[in-house]
């Protein structure tokens, strides 16, 4: 089943945590 992963990113500017779809073949950890 395909469905959008949404992962948690952590932006190196603000250093503030955003979340953005991520691509099946992503390497999701922990």
């Amino acid at each position: 089943r395909k469905g959008v992963k949404i992962g948690l990113f952590k932006s190196p500017e603000t250093g503030k945590y955003f979340r953005a779809k991520v691509p099946d073949d992503y390497p999701i950890c922990g």
